[in-house]
């Protein structure tokens, strides 16, 4: 905080000779009767940087040790409940079979023309499209 006031009240595009000073020292950055000086400003980034380590080593702490499953790869008991019922789940899974019949879909020189809404005139959307829609394959329209 002190090192953003300190570089905006001693910057010389902004502040003229003593002025920058002078709001410094009325509201109280001064350090044994003179304002902070631009030095603070290192003070602030060194303190960013080591409060960003401070706080990165404490989350890599956090992670190694309270991590949600352990790294040797065995199951907590609850594990072993949630197979089961989950292969009960799967046993009483009926089957649903619905027949059909895989269809290819072509198109060719398909127009849309729709009205303006700021006049009478028209706009066409689509202009001689042609296309294919094949059995078994996924398509996705956009636009």
């Amino acid at each position: 905080y002190r090192a953003l006031i300190v570089s905006e009240f001693q910057s010389p595009e902004v502040y003229e000779n003593e002025e920058g000073d002078n709001i410094l020292k009325s509201q109280g950055f001064t350090l044994d009767g003179e304002p902070f000086q631009r030095e603070w400003v290192a003070y602030g980034f060194v303190y960013l940087a080591s409060f960003f380590g401070v706080c990165l080593w404490l989350t890599g702490l956090g992670l190694y040790f309270f991590r949600h499953s352990n790294a040797s790869g065995s199951r907590s008991p609850g594990d072993a409940q949630e197979e089961v019922e989950l292969k009960e789940r799967e046993e009483n899974r009926e089957e649903v079979n619905i027949s059909f019949t895989p269809v290819t879909l072509t198109f060719k020189d398909i127009c849309y023309d729709v009205e303006s809404s700021t006049g009478g005139d028209t706009i066409r959307l689509l202009n001689n499209v042609n296309g294919i829609f094949e059995a078994g394959r996924m398509c996705a329209l956009m636009g």
